[in-house]
């Protein structure tokens, strides 16, 4: 009789013949008795067994990505050229930016726009009331104030009133980079700001044109009157204020700089004009064109005096505004200030 075969032996010969018959003819052909699995047996698990499937790892959640936002700002809901595909922004705050500086600078021009309209057209507000001192230590310590803030002048249909041209008429028509002040009340220790792409701004503005009546958005650097590379809207909301920067403009055209560029997200356009815009449809410098848009209207509204406009009118009526295109002509900025850029491509 043949030696009985060990569950050792028994499983190196299941690793060679897997087929059952044939591990039987295999046991004949070695003379030894097959193997018989009693209840103790550990070699297969039972049919009643159940085997415990390994736990699944639960997924890290990615880490929120970290944004500088310097003291005193807020980036709008809209974001800063947010990419409406993927929900993130193209820009940021750039972090080496005297972002210290900016601020002041817009509660002081705040100031400085609000105290000469009051001296211009006689409506007054806190800033007119007190010193750039006082106003500027309230504004910082988040007290609310009245104080003026610009919007495109409504002087939509001038042509056709009647003007007294024995008076004042200025040299240059009604132009989208004429402002006049809109007094609100709000805090300045917190401001938001938001860049917008042309589709992104006429949205925002309820989808009207850039010549449309009640347009409060302007041009900062009134180069184009149809071709709104550049655009600057002020508001307030919920006693905050609300700086949107960007473009307005929508077409097919490109500006003779790079550098006022915002873009569209259109990646068409990067096929056409491939040294002006990336991938996306964004300008390759649309850094420093939000950069330029954003500081030349903080500048111009602490150049009032430089752009002051009345319209006299035959009944006797006047129309008064600040000529945006007058301060751009008279006032040059340098370009050293606009460096280091306000805004960088984010990574």
């Amino acid at each position: 009789m043949g030696e009985r075969l060990t569950r050792r032996d028994f499983l190196k010969i299941a690793g060679t013949f897997i087929v059952g018959p044939v591990i039987l003819q295999a046991c004949r052909t070695l003379g030894i008795s097959a193997p018989t699995l009693t209840e103790t047996s550990t070699a297969f698990p039972k049919e009643t067994e159940t085997l415990t499937p390994e736990p699944t790892p639960t997924p890290t959640p990615e880490a929120p990505e970290k944004v500088f936002i310097p003291e005193g700002f807020q980036i709008g809901e809209l974001g800063l050229l947010q990419n409406p595909e993927t929900g993130r922004n193209i820009l940021a705050m750039n972090p080496e930016a005297d972002w210290e500086k900016r601020r002041k600078e817009i509660i002081g021009n705040f100031w400085e726009a609000s105290v000469e309209w009051a001296r211009f057209t006689g409506q007054g507000c806190d800033a007119s009331r007190m010193t750039k001192e006082a106003f500027l230590a309230k504004a910082l310590s988040g007290e609310e104030l009245t104080f003026g803030i610009p919007i495109r002048a409504d002087t939509k249909g001038l042509e056709d009133k009647q003007v007294d041209y024995s008076k004042d008429w200025p040299k240059y028509p009604a132009y989208v980079g004429d402002v006049e002040l809109k007094i609100v009340t709000a805090r300045l220790n917190d401001m938001v700001i938001q860049a917008l792409t042309g589709s992104q701004f006429m949205k925002y503005m309820g989808e009207k044109s850039w010549t449309a009546e009640g347009q409060e958005a302007w041009d900062p650097i009134p180069a184009y009157l149809d071709l709104p590379y550049n655009a600057l809207h002020f508001a307030e909301k919920d006693g905050k204020i609300i700086i949107t920067v960007g473009s307005y403009y929508t077409g097919n055209q490109v500006p003779t700089t790079r550098s006022m560029l915002v873009g569209d997200f259109k990646p068409e356009l990067a096929q056409k004009y491939k040294s002006y815009y990336r991938e996306d449809g964004i300008g390759f410098e649309a850094n420093q064109a939000i950069t330029k848009f954003l500081y030349w209207g903080i500048s111009e509204l602490g150049l009032f005096p430089v752009g002051k406009a009345t319209v006299h009118l035959t009944d006797g009526s006047s129309l008064k505004f600040i000529s945006v295109f007058e301060i751009y002509n008279k006032t040059p900025i340098a370009p050293e200030e606009f460096s280091p850029p306000l805004f960088i491509f984010s990574q």
